[in-house]
């Protein structure tokens, strides 16, 4: 029907249209900041991968809800959680952090693109966005790679960009390897993942507006002074002694490290490096210290300036002996001077110490299944890592605009997951102690036979039977400063939880521990240990010796599986995190679970002397041991 047979007149049609228009919401074209993360991963041996373009939500993908809050993170810390979330839902030997770009639009601009160098490829990124209501925005993403070689490898960067410029112009050097629309929300990310050949691309997209976004913005790299080597060192007014394990000490393990600290204009350690090794955790230790001291300033022509000069560090057992690093038992103040809280504190701590002489009195022998799954944050090094190029478009008739983004050397890049199913054997007679770890899986590989171990020396440190015994043990409590933090639960078990802070800064790797006792028996449910082990984490501490880092591990063990009343351990968890100046990031993630087990022995040593009197008793009185003596008896 049309509107002259409802006798309306055109100008009035066009009068009534235009107010319904006016009554409908406009949608305001408020600025939206488009965050991209670029990944490149590579699939565990024999995984089939991706066969097509696979787009992965928050609602469509329940692992990757806890990717929620990632609006309101900063730039490092949402490269982390996508990391974490993609290695957790898909099987991915590595995933490598390519890098990250923000674009912006303004609600007008019908297109977006920028284009990207990095690894010797040039990545086009082209966004085409449509408003949809004020929460929803639709994306048409195209996105093309440079053909590989077009850019060669190992050139200068400033090669490459030349290089990169004339690739993008000639579309027979471009392929494209993503077409696709999508529906995002404000706030809400959503992970693109890219099949080609055999490896994959992941792209992180996040739209966010002025009032929601990134807490933090680029970070700027801090410029180190360039110092001028001097060859005595300048007095110091602040000294830190640096750790010495006393395992070491006994050991035998003693020596010079030297290193060349860099001090700035104030006097203060910006930088270390170690000129000669003494052994991994030595030097970490030496590294580590000297940061923590303070120079008086040196002057040049009566200013201050920044200087590097040589230390050496002296481990030598004897000296740390006299400089009193042992420490003396602390006394309890007489009972009648106890609080409440401070009796029941030495009550519980007592009982500990009778579950602790337990288990190291334990001759035992038993195996169980044992799963290793492991994240490793790798770090690279030199001007790699300053390849991260941005090839602006411009108005026509003037120059392209490149823009080189100075990323820190020290920055995770490629991220590598490992994973381990084994048989975990341990026996223990006496002080014997014997483990193996016998390969079932590797990395979803299962083994042929069952004849190659996993003896990787940091599984090895682990001892999650015998944890406790380091914290609560009665010989070793006069080392801690004990507190009675609360009562809580841990496995639906009433718990004490106590913490346990050494006396001394040498605890063989023991900053601080934290307890959970149940409080009806006494049996220790779980046990968190801070601290830097001094053994099967080289790789750690060389990381910290090269940069101005300083490691946090956290070790978690968990207890469920009961014998005899002992618990033995059903999880330990591993964390590593770095913190500098300006800096937190994960280097490793280490979860183990301990499942299936077949215990042989558990027996105390009051029962294994129990026993040989029963059994030495036994004999005595049976016909058969009278008759075997008085036969010897004759024949000698």
């Amino acid at each position: 029907m049309s509107y002259r047979a409802l006798n309306i007149r055109p100008r009035l049609l066009i009068f009534i249209i235009g107010i319904v228009l006016s009554a409908r919401p406009v949608v305001a074209a408020e600025e939206v900041t488009i965050r991209i993360h670029f990944f490149q991963g590579t699939w565990l041996e024999g995984q089939p991968g991706l066969d097509k373009v696979t787009v992965l939500t928050t609602s469509s993908a329940p692992a990757l809800a806890e990717l929620k809050a990632i609006a309101e993170m900063s730039g490092d810390e949402q490269k982390m959680a996508v990391t974490e979330a993609l290695l957790d839902i898909l099987d991915l030997r590595t995933l490598e952090d390519l890098f990250s770009t923000v674009l912006t639009w303004e609600g007008k601009d019908p297109g977006l693109s920028e284009n990207i160098v990095r690894k010797s490829l040039v990545f086009r990124f082209i966004f085409v966005p449509k408003r949809i209501s004020p929460q929803e925005i639709a994306v048409r993403v195209a996105l093309l790679k440079s053909k590989e070689g077009s850019l060669g490898s190992g050139e200068p960067i400033e090669r490459q960009v030349e290089k990169a410029i004339k690739v993008v112009q000639d579309k027979t050097m471009m392929e494209q390897i993503l077409d696709q629309a999508l529906g995002l929300e404000i706030g809400d990310p959503v992970i693109v993942g890219i099949p080609y050949e055999d490896r994959v691309y992941f792209m992180m997209i996040l739209l966010t507006t002025g009032s929601q976004g990134s807490k933090q913005g680029p970070k700027e790299e801090a410029k180190k002074p360039e110092p001028t080597e001097i060859l005595d060192a300048p007095k110091p007014i602040r000294k830190v002694l640096p750790s010495y394990p006393e395992k070491l000490r006994q050991q035998a393990i003693e020596g010079v490290v030297k290193l060349r600290v860099s001090v700035n204009q104030k006097g203060h350690v910006f930088e270390t490096a170690v000129l000669k090794s003494l052994h991994p955790y030595l030097d970490y230790a030496a590294s580590q210290a000297l940061r923590r001291w303070e120079f008086e300033p040196v002057l040049l022509n009566e200013k201050p300036v920044p200087v590097s000069f040589m230390v050496a560090v002296n481990f030598d057992p004897k000296i740390w002996n006299l400089q009193g690093e042992t420490t003396e038992a602390e006394e309890f103040p007489p009972t009648n001077l106890e609080t409440p809280t401070q009796a029941k504190l030495r009550m519980i701590l007592d009982q500990c110490a009778v579950y602790c002489q337990k288990l190291a009195g334990l001759a035992l022998d038993f195996i169980c299944e044992e799963t290793i799954k492991e994240i490793h944050y790798n770090f690279g090094t030199g001007e790699e890592w300053l390849s991260v190029v941005s090839i602006l478009p411009s108005p026509a008739g003037r120059p392209t605009q490149i823009l080189i983004a100075s990323t820190p050397l020290f920055d995770p890049r490629l991220t590598e997951k490992k994973s381990y199913v084994c048989d975990y054997l341990l026996v223990k007679k006496g002080d014997k102690l014997e483990e193996q770890r016998i390969l079932l899986q590797e990395d979803g590989r299962t083994m042929p036979d069952r004849e190659r171990l996993l003896e990787e020396k940091k599984f090895f440190v682990l001892r999650p039977l015998f944890a406790p015994i380091r914290l609560l043990d009665r010989d070793r409590q006069p080392l801690f400063h004990y507190t009675l933090v609360k009562e809580e639960k841990v496995n639906n078990k009433k718990a004490y939880l106590i913490e346990a802070v050494p006396k001394s800064t040498d605890m063989a790797g023991i900053q601080c521990g934290r307890i959970w006792v149940d409080v009806e028996n006494f049996q220790i449910l779980q046990c968190e240990i801070e601290g830097v082990p001094f053994e099967g984490y080289d790789d750690i501490l060389d990381d910290c010796i090269r940069y101005y880092v300083e490691p946090y591990f956290t070790t978690t063990y968990l207890y469920q599986v009961e014998r005899k009343g002992v618990l033995f351990p059903s999880r330990a968890a591993i964390r590593v995190v770095y913190k500098g100046p300006k800096t937190k990031l994960k280097k490793m993630k280490t979860e183990i679970t301990y499942k299936k087990y077949k215990i042989f022995t558990v027996e105390t040593e009051e029962e294994i002397r129990q026993g040989a009197s029963e059994l030495l008793s036994r004999l005595l009185g049976s016909n058969f041991f009278l008759t075997t003596l008085n036969s010897f008896g004759k024949s000698s």
